[in-house]
């Protein structure tokens, strides 16, 4: 098959950054003006099958990075997460791989970077403990050994229970307040259940649980 003539190179009205190529006075493909300049294309060069093909990947390869800048741009995202979004595109696997590989060279994806990050902030937000945060990060996608090289940074044993107990006494407090405390044996024994599975849902393991529930309800008071 004879090659066919680029008859005209017009920039997009909607996205100035964007081109739409012309062959034999059809519209071919529309490119980002990054793709038109690595492939040096003018009015009146021949395009050929093959290069057509070439143009359509390293556009595919270009939204995919647009779409990945986007989703960094909103916020640190895992490996995982970009991978994804990119597949609800829905972009093609070769296309994905080739990516995040670019990104990863970049350092603008480090689950590593990420699972740390996130662990900070989580904790800042609200504590919780280990359970959880690994749950969390596993839902990420984080490989299990940076969980746990994360996990022995961000925790050692006595901060876990200084996690728990702060969350505890935010929480009696905000019980408190609202003319919910407990009294009586009965009351406090409920009351420690309340204690017990909302440290529980945030993650704290049973040995932690009963430590702060000594504390902060001791069995002689």
């Amino acid at each position: 098959m004879p090659p066919h003539t680029i008859t005209a190179i017009e920039r997009q009205k909607k996205n100035p950054k964007r081109v739409s190529i012309y062959v034999d006075d059809e519209f071919a493909i529309g490119v980002h003006i990054e793709t038109l300049a690595h492939y040096g294309l003018r009015k009146g060069d021949s395009l050929e099958e093959k290069k057509l093909k070439e143009l359509e990947r390293a556009e595919e390869l270009q939204s995919a990075k647009e779409k990945s800048m986007r989703l960094l741009g909103y916020r640190a995202r895992s490996e995982k997460e970009i991978r994804d979004r990119l597949a609800k595109k829905p972009f093609n696997v070769a296309v994905i791989d080739e990516t995040v590989a670019a990104l990863k060279r970049s350092r603008l994806l480090d689950d590593a970077a990420f699972a740390r990050t996130f662990a900070h902030d989580a904790i800042a937000r609200k504590p919780l403990g280990k359970h959880l945060l690994r749950r969390e990060l596993r839902q990420k996608g984080i490989a299990n050994e940076i969980i746990e090289s994360v996990i022995g940074e961000v925790y050692d044993e006595e901060s876990e229970e200084e996690f728990a107990l702060e969350l505890t006494r935010k929480y009696m407090n905000k019980k408190t307040g609202s003319n919910k405390k407990s009294t009586g044996a009965q009351g406090r024994l409920k009351e420690k259940k309340r204690v017990a599975d909302y440290l529980a849902r945030r993650g704290f393991d049973w040995e932690t649980v009963s430590t702060v529930l000594s504390k902060v309800l001791p069995e002689d008071h």
